[in-house]
Formats: C-alpha cells, structure tokens, sequence
C-alpha cells in the first residue's frame, strides 16, 4: 500500500501516468469467466502403477516419472476454479452418500515423528522454493497496475500456447548451438578496470575426442518411451556399447565410435512370451563437444546422482546437510543450480548455491488440522490448503503436486502390482520402503503427473498424507518479517562464502570416484577454480536537481536520500486544490500529516495550498469510495485517503475510482505510519511529497543521456497468478523527453499465458505520436528495454515482436529511419560476479560491467551490476542486444542501459533494471 511504503520504496509515479492508465483502463471492460463447465478438472481413469508413488505404468513403460510434474491444465482453468470444481464434486458425491464424508481417523496413540501443525498450501507453482531476500512490499504503480489491470481485463477464451508467437517460441527453444558462425566479440572500454570472478568453471574436452551420434532403429517398431528405455538399459547392449552413453529414444550419443556402422544387438523383450526386438545403431556423424551442450548437461545431471544430491525442479540439495530452524518447524536444503552452455569463451559450467525450504509438519497434519478447525466442512478446508501444494515424499525424496483427496480410499486398499498380483498400500510400503503407516484410515492424495506424448491416457499416483511432508512458503509465511529474516540468516550467502562454496563444489566432483568416472568416460576435464576476468565499473553518475545544481550517490551506499532532501525537484507542480478523507477517530494525526506535508511540500519546490479536510463515521469501504466521489471535481488536483487499516479491497476500491472513474491523482496512506511524532513524521512526509509532485506530472531528477533525441521504452507483460488464469497483459511504456523523466503508458490484452506481444506495431506508432506532440519533432533513436523473454524466446522474439517495430516508421514518410535498438532484459539469471579485492572477495559496485568471456557466443551482450546491496550476494542484469540497429559502440549502449537504471522515481537510488521496465 502506499503511505505504507512511505519510510522505504514507494512508487512516486511519472507524470501522465494516471490518465493513461485511466484510458487504458476504459477500454477494456471485464467480462464473466468462463463457466465451470468449460474449464472444469478433466475427469480421468485412475491408474495404479506398480509402484503407488513413484512408477510410470503409462502405457508400455513403467519408468520413474519427472519429480514434481506440473499437471497440464485446462485454459482459464486456475487454481481457484479448480478448487471450486473439486469442492462441487465432493458435494454431489457427499449427497450420494446421504451426508458428510467421514471424519478423518485420528492419529494413534503412537507419537508420529512429524510434528502435529498445520502449514498451509504454497502457491501453485511454488515447489520447495529457492529462497531470494524479501523484497520490499510493492505498492503505488505497480501495486495498482496489477490489481487494476487484473480488475479490467478481457476474456478471451484462449488457452496457454495457443498463438503463433508462442508457437514460434517452441519451436526456436530447441535450436542447437550454430557452430559455423564466429563468436559475436563486443567490448567496452570506458570505466575503470575491475578484477572479477564469476560462479563459471572452465569444461574442456581431450584433443582427438569427438561426440560419435548414432540412429537407433527397433524391429519390430516400438512405439513406447518407456518400452525403448528398457530395452537399451539391458545388459545384452551394455556389453557391446558400454556404460557410456546417452540417448533419448530416438538418437544414441557415445564417446567412442564402434567398429561397424550399423551395429545389430538382438534384445529380449521385458514382456515374457513377446520373443525379442532387434535394436540397431546406425552412425550418423561425429561431432565436436560444442554442439552437444544437452549431453554435457545430461553428464551433469549423472555426476550430481553419483555426489548423492537429490534433484528437485531442475536444482539438486544435499539432505544430509539440512539445518534445523524448529521455531518454525522448517529445515533448509543447501545445494546447487548447474547449467552448461558454449559462452564466447567456451564451454563453461555455470553453478550457484540454492536453498530450498522444506517442513516437517505433513499433508496429514493439514487434514487433521481441518477437521479440528472446521469439523462440519472439513474436507472442503483440506482441498482448499492442499490442492494446488507440493509435497515431498521423503522415502524416495521426489516432490509431487496434490490434484485431489480421495475420501473413500484408504492405505487399507488394495491395488493390483504388474505382474497381476495384488497388495495394500499398508503392505507395499512395508516391504519396499520399511515404512509402517501409522494411521491406516487416513485419506489418499491423488497426483496426476503431467501427460508424456506418446502416453494414451492419464493417470493417477496415489500418496499417503502421512508420508508427504510441506514444501515452500505461503504468502502468510513471507509477510512474516521475523520468519524471513531468520531464514535469510540461512539463505543470503555473502560474496566469500559464495566462492567457498564453489571450491568445495569442484573438490567434491574431482574427489569422489564415481562422479569423476562421467567426466573421464566423455574425455572431459573441469577446471580447478571459478573464472577470473577483467571487467570494467563505469564512473559514478551526476544528477541534475532543482535550480540547476547537480549531486552525487553518496560513496558507502550508492543513494542520494540525503542531498535529495537538501535540495528542490527538477520540476515542481502547485498543488492547488486536494481533499484529504479519514476516519474521525484519525483526526489529530491527519492533521498532523497535512501540516507536515506543506512544509515538505516546499522543501521540494512546490507551493501548497490547504486541502478541504473531511472526517468519514466509519471506516466502511464504501464509505471512503462515495466521500471522495462527491468530493472530486473538475479542479481537483489530488485526493489523499488516510486508511485506518491495511486492506486490499478498499485501496482497490480508491485506485478504481480515481484511476477510471473518475480519474485524478490519488495517495493512499496508512495511519500506522503515519501515527508518529513530528519529528519521525517529517522524513516519511518529504517522500510523501515527491509521490505528490510526480503524480501531478514533476520531475525530480535526471541524467545527461550519451545520444541525444533518444526514446526509451520498457514492455512488459502480466501473466495472471495461477489462481485466476485471466488474460495476459502486454505493457508499453515510452519516454517524452530527452531527459527520459516523463513517460506515456500503454496497456494491450493478450491470450492467457502469451508472452509475445501481438500488437506492438499500434503501441510504437503511438509511442513516437506522443513523443513528436511533446518535443515538435520524431525521435533520431529508439531503445525498446523488453523485459520478461527467456533464453528459450530470443528467437522467437526476434522474429515476431522486431519485424512488427520495423513496420511502423513508413507511417511518417519513406524518410523517416529511426536507429532502433532492442535489448532483452534479464533478471532471473544464475551468473554471480565478485571483486576480487586483495585476498577478501567482495560484492561488485555499481557501474560494474561484464562484456566477455561469459557472454552469449552469438549475441551482442553484457552484465551489470546497478545496485548497491547490504545483504547476500549481488544479482547483475543480463542485457542481449538483439537489434542494433544504431550501431553504436558498445560503451553508448551499456551507459544508456545504466543511467536509466537511475530513474527510477520510487528509490532515491540505482535500481537492478532500467526505469522503463521496473515494475514494482
């Protein structure tokens, strides 16, 4: 909420923003969601595998399935509707049954080792999740984008995946790295240099070894995965290939080449009395280590097998060295996140020290919970905290995402094994697993892994709630700041401890046998150390404020909150005519802030006049909403609402009004934070102050740009949370003036789930509109900042979003050829760099860049660290140039790219990413 966020980050806005949004807002007008019976959870067959849990008996093949399948879900079928579906479900099954589902059994007597306490269902998609700092709450722009957006939005009726753009972005998502072309090489050379490491290790292969690729043929023709898998897992082809090798049931990858170019090995089929398959290896080529960068990964992934590690969501953790936090009931996992790739200084591996954050309560615990708390509803209490959760079957230490409880069976129940016999889940567990199930009445968790291709129908994994233990953090748990605080004691790994960690890593691999032995098979060899490198950190930015005068960061924390505060806006609005509404009880402190503010008001450089005063009986959201209504007029600069209390469907409520109803700048403060002396107020009021003047379309700082008549943008798109599964967002913000400090926003619907943007030619040719209304002129350079495209999208994006900029400029004559750069913005990203300082290793100042040696061999690219941290190691940005189109050098781009990280109004500071596409 705003005022909220008043003594730290709160947005202060741009000006035109409001009206924008307002426009943007009224043309979208919300319809209902599509009905139950459209988006409904598919009903399937149940399958029982023989293996309850953790056997694939799709048909033909009973491998192991992925840890933690995503289901494939329904379009515009969320989490929510899911919910609602089940729920309805179990009414009509309830009312068969002629009343409630059973009660859950207690538990016995005897004392189970996880501990009896509910912990509520992570957010869908939330896994055991990889811990980040808490990030300070959002509010004002961001908060209201989302929340307004999220209200106004269009339905469609497309599914996730359905557009060409999104198809484009599968298909180019598995391109191969292209060695005929040289490596892209464009360094920089302004700034001071820099001694750096980076969390990549050098991988080399030994000269005279290849990759040899082989075409796997099957007589007769086996159309199954998991029947392949089997097959060529026997010991008949072990023998003649060897135990090196990888394959995905297609092709076949060996480090050596066999004697014959078509080797015949004659294999006994797994089904008795199906006589044998004739399996046949045919080369097709060799090639070098380069071009196989998924087989590096594949031998990763096996070295981290052979170090003990247990994969969870493509990350791997040590068990064995969890910590203990009891007050919480929680243990964190140390581990790894590895990635190889062909950078443009070769093949390197990239690793980062993870976390993940598991419970010891169990999904047991969650339906006890229920039933104690909600006896009369208590099953639809557990599908609302368990469905939709992850969970962790210790026993085998794979994750699995609940879909459903089966009320009417039991671990008592019996299912049918392979080979035709039948046994209980009691029973299975016993002999396979020595686990004794202590509550044999409990419920059953129903998983539905995600359906593979060649697979006929879905099935469903059965799991014992007992058994499954809670993973991840509710949001509940994440709003709590003490929690947070004592797990970032855990998870926020400063720069040396980093490094550490990462030499401990390499000493493992090269001293453990069995994990050492993948990379000899393969003629590999891994580097001793992480990479060192020259970097570049570019000179501290000037910024130019009020009356003319110019200052600097201060040098310990990179911020300018001080010299701000002694100095005027850049531009400073009048603030004639506001209305400020609180509850009448607030009185004193309302008033309080409103005398405040005026003298903040003219630290800034604004005059103020006294606001119409109005005190409100209850503290009703209605309330609030009709006092402002009949207080906003024509003349109306500003309406400030003191809320009595934290509450998101009464800031929405105000948002809605002033942003489309009745559109006029709006500040929602809230009274804890403001209820101080004047003193501790007078500090939160200046803050207050500059949201004011941006609001009404000010200015309070800015940098002198390298290029002159340049335009930045920012895209984005919104996704909606997996709750809702409503329509996706696109955002298109574009600067006004050279100086890039006043903006115009844009906002476009897009299908569910679509990240490509369809409609950016219209935004464009809008943006440079706006830009000729406001300077009597079209921009000379255009750089569109497109945050939110993965490495898999490059491509795609290329090809789909470049073409659609290129088509607008023949709109203002065949003349007019803008220079036009398009740099993908990249936040979540596993490079670490640190400065080496003597013998300590330090987190990198701002300014730093990174520009070689760990770069994107094809791509124009960089790294910089904008921000200053305190805690944990520092994340840098990633920036690939796709376009560039105005050929600048590459020290032009990297320094327009690091002073817009300076404009970020909300932060008298650098921000991680240019103030276009900075969100929150």
């Amino acid at each position: 909420m705003e005022g909220e966020g008043a003594e730290s980050r709160r947005p202060l806005g741009r000006g035109g923003r409001g009206d924008a949004m307002r426009r943007a807002m009224e043309m979208y007008k919300r319809r209902p969601g599509a009905s139950l019976e459209d988006n409904g959870v598919e009903q399937t067959t149940a399958h029982v595998p023989d293996h309850p849990v953790t056997q694939n008996m799709g048909p033909g093949g009973d491998g192991p399935p992925p840890a933690a399948p995503a289901p494939a879900l329904s379009a515009g079928a969320g989490r929510a509707q899911r919910l609602q579906k089940l729920l309805e479900k179990h009414s009509r099954e309830k009312a068969m049954l002629g009343g409630q589902a059973p009660a859950p059994a207690p538990a016995p007597a005897t004392p189970v080792p996880a501990p009896v306490t509910a912990a509520a269902a992570p957010a869908p998609a939330a896994a055991a999740q990889t811990l980040s700092p808490p990030a300070a709450a959002s509010g004002g722009r961001g908060r209201a984008l989302a929340m307004l957006l999220e209200k106004h939005k269009q339905k469609s009726g497309g599914g996730r995946g359905d557009s060409d753009a999104d198809r484009l972005a599968s298909r180019f998502q598995r391109m191969a790295v292209d060695l005929d072309k040289p490596p892209v090489i464009r360094k920089g050379t302004a700034g001071r240099p820099a001694d750096l490491y980076t969390n990549h290790i050098g991988l080399a292969m030994q000269p005279g070894r290849a990759v040899h690729e082989y075409e796997l043929r099957f007589t007769p023709y086996q159309d199954s995965m998991g029947l392949r898998f089997k097959l060529l897992r026997h010991e008949k082809v072990k023998a003649v290939i060897g135990k090196a090798s990888v394959h995905d049931g297609g092709k076949y990858y060996l480090p050596v080449r066999l004697p014959q170019e078509i080797t015949k090995i004659d294999v006994p089929h797994p089904n008795p009395g199906a006589g044998s398959v004739l399996v046949e290896f045919i080369w097709k080529k060799e090639q070098p280590i380069e071009a196989c960068i998924h087989l590096l990964n594949i031998c990763m992934k096996r070295i981290m097998g052979r170090l003990k590690l247990t994969e969870m969501r493509r990350s791997y953790f040590d068990s064995e060295a969890a910590v203990q936090i009891q007050k919480y009931r929680m243990e964190v996992w140390p581990g790894y996140i590895t990635a190889i790739h062909c950078f443009e200084g070769g093949i390197k591996l990239n690793v980062d020290v993870a976390h993940r954050v598991l419970h010891t309560s169990t999904a047991m615990d969650c339906i006890q919970d229920a039933f104690n708390t909600h006896r009369d509803r208590w099953l639809d209490a557990a599908i609302k905290t368990l469905v939709g959760s992850v969970v962790m079957t210790r026993y085998n230490k794979r994750t699995y995402r609940v879909d459903d409880i089966d009320y009417k069976r039991t671990p008592k129940d019996s299912f049918q094994l392979a080979d035709g016999s039948k046994t209980t889940f009691i029973e299975y567990y016993k002999k396979n697993y020595l686990v004794d199930i202590k509550n044999p009445d409990q419920p059953l968790l129903i998983s539905r892994p995600k359906k593979r291709e060649n697979e006929s129908e879905q099935y469903d994994l059965c799991l014992i709630p007992e058994l499954c233990h809670m993973t991840g953090l509710t949001d509940a748990q994440r709003s709590d700041f003490r929690m947070m605080k004592d797990l970032m004691a855990q998870t926020a790994v400063k720069p040396e401890d980093r490094v550490r960690h990462l030499a401990t890593f390499i000493r493992r691999i090269k001293g453990c046998p069995e994990a050492n032995e993948v990379l000899l098979e393969w003629g590999l060899s891994l580097d001793d150390s992480v990479s060192r490198l020259d970097g570049r950190q570019l000179e501290p930015e000037r910024l130019r404020v009020g009356g003319g005068r110019e200052i600097q960061p201060d040098t310990r924390d990179y911020s300018w909150d001080r010299a701000i505060k002694s100095n005027k806006a850049l531009t400073a609005v009048d603030l004639r005519s506001w209305v400020v509404v609180y509850l009448n009880r607030n009185e004193n402190v309302a008033r309080q802030l409103v005398n405040a503010l005026l003298q903040a008001c003219q630290g800034v450089g604004m005059n103020a006049a006294q606001p119409q005063m109005i005190s409100l009986q209850n503290e009703r959201t209605e309330t609030f909403v009709e006092a402002l209504r009949r207080a906003i007029g024509p003349q109306l600069q500003l309406a400030l609402a003191v809320m009595p209390s934290q509450r998101d469907d009464r800031y929405a409520a105000i948002k809605r009004l002033c942003y489309v109803e009745m559109p006029v700048a709006s500040q929602v403060v809230n009274f804890r934070t403001i209820n101080k002396e004047f003193g501790k107020l007078r500090p939160i009021a200046f803050k207050i102050a500059m949201q004011i003047n941006c609001k009404l379309g000010g200015e309070l700082w800015s940098c002198r740009m390298p290029v002159g008549s340049t335009m930045l943008c920012g895209v984005d798109v919104y996704h909606d949370s997996p709750r809702h599964k409503d329509n996706s967002v696109l955002a298109f913000v574009s600067a006004l003036n050279p100086d890039q400090t006043r903006y115009h926003s844009q906002a476009r619907v897009q299908k569910q789930g679509q990240e490509l943007g369809d409609t950016l030619s219209t935004c464009l040719l809008t943006a440079v509109r706006q830009w000729h209304r406001a300077n009597n002129a079209l921009p000379e350079h255009i750089v569109i900042f497109r945050d939110g495209v993965g490495e898999g999208q490059l491509a795609a994006t290329e090809m789909h979003e470049i073409k659609q900029y290129e088509s607008v400029f023949t709109a203002f004559g065949d003349e007019y050829k803008p220079k036009l750069n398009v740099v993908i913005v990249q936040k979540r990203i596993n490079t670490r760099i640190f400065s080496a300082q003597g013998r300590s290793i330090a987190n990198p100042g701002p300014g730093t860049i990174v520009d070689h040696s760990v770069t994107a061999r094809h791509h124009f690219d960089f790294y910089l660290v904008s921000q200053h941290v305190n805690q944990g190691t520092v994340s840098p940005t990633h920036y690939i140039v796709l376009r560039d189109g105005g050929q600048w050098p590459p020290d032009a781009l990297q320094k327009i790219s690091y002073k817009a990280c300076h404009l970020y109004y909300n932060w008298c500071g650098t921000v991680r990413v240019p103030a276009p596409v900075q969100t929150n």
